[in-house]
C-alpha cells in the first residue's frame, strides 16, 4: 500500500510538472495601437480641428468631411511642418519593442507635385529619422500609407515614454489632410529564463519603479523596468533576476557634470508647447487683465496677493531672478561676498558673478528657488546665464557656463519648478534637452533666431521680445518659426503687443 501511494504521488507530480511546463507560454507577444495625444504645428498652419480627428480612419475616396480630419496648410511662403506626440503605456518597456509601424490616411497631392515626408524622433541622437513619404498616394484621393521602421526601437521612445512623429511639406504649392495617424507597437515580453521540465518554478519578482533623477548627471540611459512577473508558487533556487541600473544621485556640485541626451523633468512640471500666450512685466504694478496662459514677473518685488490672483485666474506664474549677476537692491544682496563680484554688466547697481564658485553661489540660488516655491511660482526665469560671452572680470569659458546652467536646471526640477533658458543662444544645442522652454531678447534684431529652432523642434515654447522696430518687421517671421513673440518697452512695463 505504501509503495502504491508513492507511485501515485510520483505520477501526479510528473503530470503537474508537465502541465506547468507545456502551459507556460514561451513568448508573450502582442501589438498596441497608439493614437496621438496632441499635435503641434511649427511652420505653416493647421485647421484647428481636435486631435481626436486623427483617432479613427473614416474617410475614403474623395470624401471631404472637414470635421473628421486635420487640415495642414502652407500659407504664402511657409511650408508646413508639425508633429504628433504619442504616449507609450507605463507598463510597456521600450526595450521590449520588436517592431514599430506608422499608419496614415492621407489626402493631398501626389509626390511629383508636393512631397510630404514623415519622420520619427530619435531621442538618443537628438535627430529626426525619415520613415517614408506620400510616394504611393493617389492625387487627392484618400490613401492609406504604412511605414515600417528599423533600427533600435528604444531610441524612438523618450525617457518619459513619448514617441514623436513629424510631417513636413517640401514646398508651398498645395496643402494636405490627415484623417488618421497611429503608431503600432509590437512588444515581446518573453520571460527569461523559461520553465523547463524540472521541479523549478519562478519565484515572484518585484522590480523597483523607474527612477527619474533630476540631480544626477545621468550618463546612464533612462532606466526601463519590464512588467512585474508574479507567481503563486513556492520560491525555489533560480538565478537572481537582473535589476535595471540605478541612477546615482550626486550632490549639487559642478564637478563631473555631463549633459544627458534627454533630461525629462518630473511629472507635473510645466513644459509649454509653441503657441503658449504670455506676458512679461518686471516693473510697475502688475496688470493682471491680460488673457494669457503665462505671466513672467519679478520673484522679489511682486506682492503675494498678485501671485495668488494670477493663479486664481488660471495663469501660470514664472518668477524672474538674476542667477548670473549681483544686484545691489535685492534683499539678499548682503549674502554675496566680494570675491564673487566682477565687472559691471552695464546696468546700474549690477555686476557679473563668478559662476564657477558654486560653494558660495549655490546656497544663495537655492534659497531663491526655495522662495519661488514658497510664493507658489510654477517656474523660474534665471537671467544673465550667458556671462561667459561677456567681459565679466573672470576667465569664464563655455564649459563653466554649461556646468552652471545645468546645475540651475537640476535644482529647479528638484523643487518641481519649470525653468527657461534665457538668451544664451550659442549653447542651445547642449541645453535644449535640459531646459523646459526658452526666452530670448532681440534675436531678430541680432539675426540669431535660427539658433532657437531646436526648442520648437523639441515641442518646447520659445518666448521672446523685440524692443525696436514695427511688429510687421518681425511678427510674420516669428509666427512662421513657431515662436511666441511680443513687442515690449525696454523697461518691461505692462505694455505689450503680441504677434499672435
Amino acid at each position: 500500500m505504501k509503495k502504491r501511494l508513492i507511485a501515485v504521488s510520483i505520477l501526479f507530480l510528473m503530470l503537474l510538472l508537465g502541465i506547468i511546463t507545456f502551459c507556460a507560454p514561451a513568448h508573450a507577444t502582442g501589438s498596441i495601437t497608439l493614437s496621438p495625444a496632441a499635435y503641434i504645428t511649427t511652420s505653416g498652419r493647421d485647421g484647428g480641428q481636435p486631435v481626436s480627428n486623427l483617432h479613427n480612419q473614416d474617410q475614403s475616396g474623395t470624401q471631404n468631411d472637414w470635421d473628421k480630419y486635420v487640415e495642414l496648410t502652407t500659407p504664402r511662403s511657409n511650408t508646413y511642418a508639425g508633429y504628433r506626440t504619442y504616449i507609450l503605456p507605463e507598463e510597456v518597456a521600450s526595450t521590449n519593442i520588436t517592431a514599430l509601424q506608422v499608419d496614415v490616411n492621407y489626402l493631398g497631392p501626389k509626390k511629383s507635385y508636393q512631397t510630404w515626408t514623415w519622420q520619427i524622433r530619435d531621442f538618443t541622437q537628438g535627430t529626426w529619422v525619415t520613415i517614408g513619404d506620400n510616394a504611393s498616394a493617389a492625387d487627392w484621393r484618400w490613401s492609406p500609407l504604412s511605414f515600417d521602421l528599423s533600427g533600435d526601437f528604444a531610441d524612438y521612445v523618450s525617457s518619459s515614454g513619448e514617441i514623436c512623429i513629424h510631417v513636413a511639406s517640401n514646398n508651398t504649392r498645395d496643402n494636405a489632410d490627415l484623417d488618421y495617424e497611429a503608431v503600432v507597437v509590437t512588444v515581446d515580453d518573453s520571460p527569461a529564463p523559461s520553465l523547463t521540465n524540472t521541479a523549478t518554478l519562478r519565484p515572484p519578482t518585484t522590480l523597483p519603479p523607474t527612477l527619474i533623477s533630476t540631480i544626477a548627471p545621468t550618463t546612464v540611459p533612462p532606466t526601463t523596468v519590464p512588467p512585474t512577473l508574479t507567481s503563486t508558487s513556492t520560491p525555489t533556487m533560480l538565478p537572481p533576476t537582473t535589476m535595471p541600473p540605478t541612477l546615482t544621485m550626486l550632490p549639487p556640485t559642478l564637478t563631473n557634470t555631463s549633459i544627458p541626451p534627454t533630461m525629462t523633468p518630473p511629472a507635473g512640471i510645466w513644459q509649454p508647447a509653441p503657441g503658449t500666450s504670455w506676458q512679461w512685466q518686471l516693473t510697475d504694478t502688475i496688470d493682471t487683465s491680460f488673457e494669457v496662459d503665462m505671466y513672467d514677473i519679478d520673484l522679489f518685488e511682486v506682492p503675494q496677493t498678485t501671485i495668488e490672483q494670477l493663479k486664481a485666474d488660471g495663469r501660470i506664474v514664472i518668477c524672474y531672478f538674476s542667477a548670473g549677476s549681483w544686484e545691489d537692491w535685492r534683499p539678499d544682496a548682503g549674502d554675496f561676498p566680494a570675491l564673487v563680484k566682477g565687472r559691471s554688466n552695464g546696468w546700474p547697481g549690477e555686476v557679473w558673478l563668478d559662476i564657477r564658485n558654486i560653494s558660495v553661489l549655490g546656497p544663495i540660488m537655492k534659497a531663491r528657488m526655495d522662495l519661488a516655491v514658497q510664493k507658489g511660482c510654477h517656474g523660474v526665469e534665471p537671467d544673465n546665464i550667458d556671462g561667459y560671452t561677456n567681459n565679466t572680470g573672470f576667465p569664464l569659458d563655455y564649459q563653466d557656463q554649461i556646468d552652471y546652467n545645468v546645475w540651475l536646471a537640476r535644482e529647479a526640477h528638484a523643487r518641481g519648478l519649470s525653468i527657461g533658458l534665457k538668451n544664451d543662444v550659442e549653447q542651445v544645442p547642449d541645453l535644449v534637452d535640459v531646459f523646459d522652454w526658452a526666452l530670448n531678447e532681440q534675436c531678430f534684431e541680432y539675426d540669431e533666431c535660427d539658433t532657437l529652432l531646436p526648442f520648437v523642434q523639441a515641442g518646447k515654447a520659445v518666448f521672446g521680445v523685440e524692443y525696436t522696430g514695427s511688429t510687421s518687421s518681425f511678427c510674420p517671421q516669428a509666427n512662421a518659426m513657431g515662436f511666441d513673440w511680443l513687442k515690449k518697452n525696454l523697461d518691461l512695463d505692462a505694455y505689450r503687443v503680441a504677434c499672435r
